[in-house]
């Protein structure tokens, strides 16, 4: 993949080793995917058929080196009073270049069984205008493989996008089950600390048996819930085996760091507009048209071509004749003029077409440039939102626990504050996966890696 460009991914540090903590997880996505990439059959399949188109385009551009054409021909008559029953006609040719082709035509004389040399010719041709028919032809032969390869280049293009961006959400949803899993393993310990309080309390006489009742409910509720979130979690890792090949993975840590993105929107356009093959496929098919235009306006110029000739007779005097012709053709035909006219308004109206089509697929990259800016701010603005939501809901379930411990409110109250603030932790960290899950997305759709990212 290409990697042209610049962007700056550096993490929102509020610890010391948050460094060393997103090198690890940039070390296991970027290991992830390339093994993802390396299993993807159907990637591999269009990586094959790609190689096939260029060896088959390689082929056609050396076709006048290796263009050598040998007919033979024979003539027998079967009854007959002749002398020489039959003939045979060896004749070899090879186009030099587009304008330029020698041809040798030997014939062989039979007689009394005896082969016998007869007359040959060779013979040069050299077309001295521009044939812009035959030019436009090959030109036109050469677009088409081109666009055909590059079509076969955006598909392996998109399937590498396709693979990377399954491979990332599993990963980060992989993310998302350890951090909510830890959360609720944290609140469990919270739960079973808050039990063995009660019961103190109960032993005290100051709370009765059904806090007991309330306090075990909530650690039934705590572990049911770290149940489904490890079948959840078997389940992602399944699938992330199942994308990258591996029998086990390696260790893929839950992470609060948040990736910061200072890549201009104007430099993240021009990245996303390399990498589009399709305004690429766009370009060739304008210049393909307008090939096609001059081809049609020129179709009616005069043709000249010179021809030179030197021939052996059976004999074999050299040479028994030459020659050096000019041969001039033109067409005076008003009905194929006004063809000819009306075609090339119909091959201008496509190129405004094509046009069209290419300044469209432009504003649609800008369009959706600024979807993306505008989720991430949104996105960025949350979390900072959810910071502060968090730090208040975290007071109010220590105010929360000291007030139940002097029996101001129920144990069930301060429980609902408990689980409220471990709700919130969970969405906090969830949406700065989301956030970074985002970022990734971005750096694949414009084919950034991330080594790119310390400039």
């Amino acid at each position: 993949m290409r990697s042209k460009c610049f962007v700056l991914l550096v993490l929102l540090l509020s610890f010391l080793w948050s460094g060393g903590a997103l090198a690890v997880e940039e070390s296991n996505l970027v290991k992830l995917e390339d093994l993802a990439l390396q299993n993807s059959a159907e990637l591999n399949y269009l990586k094959q058929e790609y190689r096939l188109l260029l060896d088959d385009y390689q082929l056609w551009e050396q076709r006048y080196v290796k263009d050598l054409q040998i007919n033979i021909s024979s003539n027998y008559d079967i009854f007959t009073k002749n002398e020489s029953p039959g003939s045979t006609q060896i004749d070899v040719s090879k186009q030099l270049s587009e304008k330029s082709r020698i041809n040798y035509n030997q014939s062989l004389l039979e007689e009394d069984e005896v082969d016998l040399l007869g007359r040959g010719v060779f013979t040069y041709q050299y077309q001295i205008t521009d044939n812009f028919n035959q030019e436009t032809d090959n030109d036109l032969q050469a677009i088409n493989q081109q666009i055909t390869i590059m079509r076969k280049r955006a598909e392996i293009e998109n399937k590498i996008k396709s693979v990377k961006k399954e491979l990332v959400d599993n990963y980060y949803n992989y993310l998302t089950l350890k951090q909510e899993l830890r959360n609720q393993q944290v609140l469990l310990t919270e739960n079973e600390r808050t039990k063995e309080r009660v019961k103190n309390l109960i032993r005290q006489g100051e709370r009765a048996e059904v806090d007991l009742l309330e306090i075990n409910i909530a650690l039934l509720e705590n572990k049911l819930a770290v149940e489904d979130i490890q079948v959840k979690l078997l389940q992602t890792k399944d699938e992330l085996k199942m994308l990258t090949g591996l029998d086990e993975l390696p260790e893929i840590k839950a992470l609060n760091e948040m990736l910061t993105w200072n890549l201009s929107k104007d430099k993240y356009v021009k990245y996303i507009i390399n990498s589009q093959i399709s305004l690429e496929i766009m370009e060739k098919k304008i210049k393909l048209q307008n090939l096609v235009y001059q081809g049609v306006k020129s179709a009616n110029r005069p043709e000249v071509n010179l021809q030179a000739k030197i021939a052996v007779d059976d004999e074999r005097k050299f040479p028994a004749d030459y020659g050096l012709y000019f041969n001039v053709n033109y067409n005076f035909d008003n009905y194929q003029n006004s063809k000819r006219e009306n075609k090339e308004e119909s091959i201008l109206l496509t190129i405004k077409n094509l046009q069209d089509e290419k300044q469209k697929i432009l504003d649609d990259i800008w369009q959706m440039t600024d979807k993306q800016y505008q989720n991430l701010d949104s996105k960025a603005k949350r979390i900072d939102l959810l910071d502060n939501i968090l730090l208040s809901s975290a007071r109010e379930v220590e105010i929360a626990r000291m007030r139940y411990e002097q029996g101001i409110i129920s144990l069930a109250d301060y429980l609902q504050k408990q689980s409220s603030y471990y709700r919130k932790k969970i969405n906090y960290n969830a949406t700065i996966i989301e956030y970074n899950k985002e970022v990734i997305n971005m750096m694949i759709e414009a084919d950034l890696n991330w080594e790119d990212k310390d400039v």
